[in-house]
């Protein structure tokens, strides 16, 4: 299986101020388990700076995508 959404918030939450983190979510969950809305909330509550974000290959011999993020954590 793969993480949920929550997932995000307890990265965030040990990860340091301005440290980073790096994630992948497949393309057949992103929008099903709700990490498009999890991703909109934690930037629209400034708990990161999405730095890049792009979609690429996943599962290449299954032809699956994944988005891919690198986000910088803030914690005032």
């Amino acid at each position: 299986g793969h993480v949920k959404p929550e997932a995000l918030d307890e990265l965030i939450r040990i990860i340091n101020n301005e440290g980073l983190i790096c994630f992948s979510i497949n393309e057949g969950i992103y929008t099903k388990y709700g990490f498009d809305k999890k991703i909109k909330e934690l930037s629209k509550n400034k708990l990161w700076n999405i730095k890049e974000v792009f979609k690429s290959n996943y599962i290449i011999n299954k032809q699956v995508d994944a988005w891919y993020y690198l986000c910088e954590i803030k914690k005032y």
